[in-house]
């Protein structure tokens, strides 16, 4: 080698030159190559599957040949329905080909954007090429309420619950609700910050009261953001049951308040218990007399 560089007149340096500049030409060479133009992704939804198609050029002005595409989905909840791996013979220079690959989302899948790890191979790669391709499943909110009531009776204080259930595939996020009043006094906070809402999931919030009338109606309003980060409310108009309180009693959802009779019944014991003492003291009077006189 010593007598190769001596005879093409080179130092040391002159070679070390020569060797970064064959590595940055073969870097720029394999950077040059086969690249991803476009990837036509599916629109998943949890349990289902779709085609994602990816396209690769061959830039150069000489054919590459034995090009191969695998992707990576461990840890995903993704999977590749047949092969992971699709190849192609030969792409002619300046032309691109089409991979394709079938994907499933798992049925458990939470909605969001996952990145799957892809390996461009092909003969004479000094290394495959690596990146990741975007996938997203698609989920939606869908929300729904129930009302109930505590101590609904008209003239007392009571709660009103709301519960707001998520049965859709997608979090509800910045999760508030607003009551409105309507016949009906609000104690506490009108308007309750949850927060998110998970898919598959529900909260509550709850609201002091004071009930004004039979049968109000319940208004208020769910304000939340949906997978898309959207503004999206859900307006609550629905009757409740609140009793007059002789209603309530009727139903037995209260009981008789019977403290005035228990205080009638204890004068009442008081008034005998006098008179019955005074009885006896009259009658131990007229005994003591009665002897007084026949001493005599």
């Amino acid at each position: 080698m010593s007598k190769i560089i001596k005879s093409l007149g080179l130092g040391k340096t002159s070679l070390i030159f020569i060797v970064l500049t064959i590595a940055l030409l073969s870097q720029f060479a394999q950077a040059q190559t086969l690249s991803i133009i476009s990837v036509d992704a599916p629109k998943l939804a949890p349990g289902t599957e779709g085609t994602l198609r990816i396209e690769i050029e061959n830039p150069l002005n000489e054919d590459i040949e034995d090009i191969s595409l695998s992707l990576d989905t461990r840890n995903l909840p993704l999977s590749i329905v047949g092969s992971s791996e699709f190849s192609v013979d030969k792409i002619k220079n300046d032309e691109s080909d089409i991979f394709v690959f079938t994907i499933r989302a798992a049925a458990t899948s939470k909605a969001g954007d996952y990145q799957i790890p892809f390996s461009l191979d092909y003969k004479g790669a000094v290394k495959p090429k690596t990146g990741s391709i975007g996938v997203r499943i698609e989920g939606s909110v869908e929300l729904e309420t129930t009302v109930s009531t505590d101590n609904a009776i008209v003239g007392r204080e009571g709660k009103i619950t709301l519960k707001i259930i998520n049965r859709g595939f997608a979090d509800a996020r910045y999760v508030s609700i607003k009551l409105i009043p309507n016949n009906y006094i609000i104690k506490s906070e009108e308007e309750i910050y949850i927060g998110d809402i998970n898919a598959n999931d529900f909260e509550t919030a709850n609201f002091d009261v004071i009930f004004q009338r039979k049968n109000p109606k319940i208004n208020a309003e769910v304000v939340y953001r949906d997978f898309d980060n959207n503004n999206k409310n859900l307006i609550i108009d629905r009757s409740i049951n609140v009793y007059t309180e002789e209603e309530a009693l009727e139903k037995g959802l209260i009981k008789k308040n019977n403290f005035g009779l228990y205080i009638v019944l204890i004068i009442l014991i008081i008034i005998i218990w006098l008179i019955i003492r005074s009885i006896r003291k009259r009658l131990r009077k007229k005994k003591s007399m009665q002897k007084l006189n026949g001493g005599e």
